[in-house]
């Protein structure tokens, strides 16, 4: 529990929209949104079958997941899970194959693996390895990992994007660092696996 955080309103949500007619956004509404109960929203990530929403609850040091009775449907949330974690939570990854979870840590420039038993259920997961993010000067905030699970990307606020291969699939004791993308002040990123 953070005594700083605790005495703090947070007032989060985070919506979907139609973006079918329009990926620029410049005409878009908001078209569902839902407001976390469970604290500050640091990352989301969702299932590619659009049945599970996870997102990282910083406050509160948890990740939360959300089932939705319809897919990629905000209005039916039918059960909520959630793991407690040790540290400041920033942004998180769901493995494409949703036997993976990723967070970082911003204040300690950590990288933590989690592996769920049971695809997609958080209430699954137990701790495989945490790593130093070493070429890391700032605070991270988001972390991403491409679908064979042989790269990740972390966003680091005063570095970039900072860029690792992974020797060994989904192991990230296995992380060799490759290089940084100077960005200026990312606090978020998405990999397009298209």
């Amino acid at each position: 529990s953070h005594p700083d955080i605790e005495n703090k309103t947070y007032t989060q949500k985070f919506s979907m929209y139609d973006t079918s007619t329009d990926v620029t956004f410049t005409n878009v509404s908001e078209k569902q949104s839902y407001a976390a109960s469970k604290g500050s929203i640091e990352g989301v990530d969702i299932s590619s079958n659009g049945e599970h929403i996870f997102y990282a609850s910083e406050s509160n040091e948890q990740i939360v997941q959300l089932t939705l009775g319809t897919p990629f449907d905000l209005t039916t949330v039918t059960n909520t899970k959630s793991i407690d974690l040790v540290r400041n939570i920033e942004g998180m990854e769901i493995g494409k194959n949703g036997e993976n979870v990723y967070y970082v840590e911003d204040t300690t420039q950590k990288l933590i693996h989690y592996s769920l038993s049971t695809p997609f259920d958080i209430s699954t997961a137990t701790h495989e390895n945490t790593v130093d993010i070493l070429e890391s000067t700032d605070n991270l905030e988001a972390v991403a990992i491409n679908e064979d699970g042989s790269k990740i990307f972390i966003a680091d606020r005063s570095d970039g994007i900072l860029q690792y291969q992974m020797t060994r699939t989904h192991d990230i004791t296995s992380l060799d660092y490759e290089k940084t993308k100077s960005v200026p002040s990312p606090w978020g990123l998405a990999l397009n696996l298209d």
